[in-house]
């Protein structure tokens, strides 16, 4: 496979489904403003690249196959690299017995379809806030399961010492020249005020079968695999037709048939199709027990701030992904019959159209509050070097982007708050860390979905604990 990165108009790039082989990196999409986007894509061959090319679009070959191939070999070879399903939870439950009086650790009630535990890892005791933090929900996104643990085991352990929580400086040696990032502290008094006042409840791994899935093969298939491992219905054998993207299979606009009319369920990025290689349904809202696991620690807990840590894209993202957001017109809400297909408006009309999600403007203003807070800690935890802070720069934006999303983890936390107002709202967010090569910059290349242990990883690992510290420190208030 190489990388590619496209230009295009939205509707010319809304097309590229028509070709299943390509694997288009959606969180990358880039609006450049004048009615054309750039996105990343993974082609297998000469001839997609020809196909691409073909319906005019503007095809840049960021990395050779045979460049992909050494990346992910070199990620995989690395004496220290990213951790197994067993391996991260042996550290888990470590760190959890051996700070009892700080961690509790709980294995979630459903086992995944391969028999593995899911488990959550319970910091503190705040009575503030409480906090729900995921990573791993797509296999092949490899940093946020190993950046969350590394935080916990930070965290923790600086409180249980009385220290602060410190990282070190660290050197960018693959840029020329090196870029530093600086060292960086939180306060024994910071550290000591987020484990009493907030009660973060972190699940690291949500998708523990994907995750030693995409970290077995060197292949295609396993180092590109995004969803759980379902089994493949009856009848179909292609290598992508297990698994359901997890990200597409909250109770939330789940049905996108029934959600919208036919022209605006054509362009959203969600498939009813079991082989499609990235955003599968799944059968039912929350088929999957790893959607049922999410769902049950957010409903039982009703958190005030909830975190998705995924890649990649170097964004901070908040509701609505299903729909444009509107403040203006409360019956224009995911759970009106009235605006579904079979409704008396015909179904809901999709992006820039007559209907919008409605987010009330004081949680829509607080949201984007919370996430520069977010940004801003991303941004000045890499120190003074102006290269080092650029590189470390995120954009805060709805998680509406080229295309709709239907049930996703942040939409449906924000579908709570909009279900029961009675209740304290919750603060939603997806993260999106890394890049694979910066538009702007050549040189700014983090590896995409799967970042060299070694040399890329550190960095992304100190942004996704600062993105989270911040928004314990937003919600402590």
């Amino acid at each position: 496979m190489e990388l590619l990165r496209i230009e295009g108009s939205r509707a010319a790039l809304l097309a590229l489904r028509e070709l299943p082989e390509l694997h288009v990196v959606g969180s990358s999409a880039i609006d450049r403003g004048d009615g054309s986007w750039l996105v990343s894509a993974y082609a297998p061959d000469e001839a997609t690249v020809e196909r691409l090319r073909e319906r005019e679009l503007v095809v840049d070959r960021l990395k050779g196959a045979q460049q992909v191939k050494s990346e992910w070999a070199t990620a995989t070879a690395a004496p220290v690299g990213y951790l197994s399903s067993g391996a991260l939870s042996e550290r888990l439950q470590r760190l959890a017995s051996g700070q009892p009086d700080v961690c509790t650790l709980e294995v979630l009630p459903h086992r995944t379809h391969e028999g593995r535990d899911v488990t959550a890892l319970r910091i503190g005791t705040g009575s503030t806030a409480t906090i729900v933090v995921l990573g791993g929900v797509h296999a092949r996104e490899w940093a946020p399961p190993d950046a969350l643990l590394s935080l916990a085991e930070g965290l923790v352990g600086a409180y249980g010492r009385n220290d602060p929580m410190d990282h070190a400086q660290w050197i960018d040696e693959t840029a020329r020249p090196p870029i530093t990032y600086g060292a960086s502290s939180v306060s024994a008094a910071d550290v000591k005020r987020i484990i009493d006042g907030v009660t973060l409840v972190l699940v690291p791994l949500v998708n523990p079968d994907g995750r030693d899935f995409t970290l077995a093969g060197a292949d295609e298939v396993h180092f590109m695999w995004r969803k759980n491992r379902r089994p493949p219905p009856t009848g179909h054998t292609g290598p992508w037709c297990a698994g359901v993207d997890l990200n597409r299979n909250f109770d939330i606009a789940w049905d996108f048939e029934r959600y919208y009319n036919a022209a605006a369920a054509a362009e959203v990025q969600s498939s009813k199709d079991a082989c499609d290689p990235q955003i599968f349904i799944g059968p039912s809202a929350a088929s999957e027990p790893e959607t049922r696991n999410v769902q049950s620690v957010v409903t039982r807990l009703r958190p005030s701030h909830f975190l998705d840590v995924h890649s990649y894209a170097r964004d901070i993202l908040f509701p609505w992904g299903m729909d444009d957001d509107q403040g203006r017109e409360p019956t224009q809400n995911f759970h009106n019959p009235d605006w579904d297909r079979n409704g008396p408006q015909h179904g809901r009309d999709g992006v820039g159209g007559i209907y919008g999600e409605y987010l009330p403007p004081e949680l829509a203003a607080g949201h984007a509050a919370i996430a520069r807070r977010m940004r801003d800690a991303i941004r000045d935890q890499a120190g003074p070097d102006p290269t080092a802070r650029h590189r470390s720069i995120y954009t805060v934006k709805q998680a509406l982007g080229l295309y709709p999303t239907t049930g996703t983890s942040d939409d449906y936390c924000a579908g709570l708050t909009m279900l029961d107002s009675s209740r304290p709202a919750i603060y939603a967010f997806c993260l999106e860390c890394g890049i694979d090569q910066a538009p702007d910059d050549p040189s700014d290349n983090e590896g995409g979905f799967h970042p060299d242990h070694r040399t890329k990883f550190p960095k992304i690992e100190r942004e996704i604990h600062a993105a989270l510290l911040a928004l314990a420190r937003a919600a402590l208030g």
